[in-house]
């Protein structure tokens, strides 16, 4: 019976969730641009999940995953984690507190700041584009989550 209220009288609680989710996403885009501008956001489809493209602050996308953890204490993940696409960006999860996204960037800007990485020649966007790209498309009335392109 939990199921059939979840799909049944679920939707408020799915629309405030995506619009809470959309507004921690919105901050971490301004957070990021403003502090960072080296890092470049990728946007994907209905997701909680920023792919962040640090391939101008890093040849190694694992080594600066263990950097953040190590010294920021930082928990993101290394994209090369989810394939030869994923090389050169860092996974941020999104949905959480606000507070913590808050937290979280400013982990990030120490940990990037100080992590002294060289600059790679190209970045590593185009093959993220077009992992997205290849992606299915997933329909859906939450007009929160589908329109999260930030």
């Amino acid at each position: 019976q939990a199921a059939i209220a979840a799909f049944t009288k679920g939707e408020d609680w799915l629309d405030q969730l995506c619009a809470y989710i959309y507004e921690n996403k919105k901050y971490a885009a301004g957070s990021i641009r403003s502090e960072l501008p080296e890092i470049k956001i990728v946007g994907g489809p209905a997701t909680y999940l920023l792919w962040l493209d640090v391939s101008a602050c890093t040849k190694d996308d694992k080594a600066l995953q263990r950097f953040l953890r190590d010294t920021a204490g930082l928990w993101v993940s290394a994209g090369s984690a989810y394939g030869e696409a994923g090389k050169g960006f860092l996974r941020v999860n999104l949905a959480c507190p606000r507070s913590l996204v808050e937290d979280g960037m400013s982990r990030l800007k120490k940990g990037v700041e100080a992590s002294g990485q060289d600059k790679r020649a190209h970045s590593a966007s185009d093959h993220m584009y077009s992992y997205i790209k290849a992606l299915p498309q997933i329909k859906s009335k939450q007009k929160y989550c589908m329109d999260m392109q930030i």
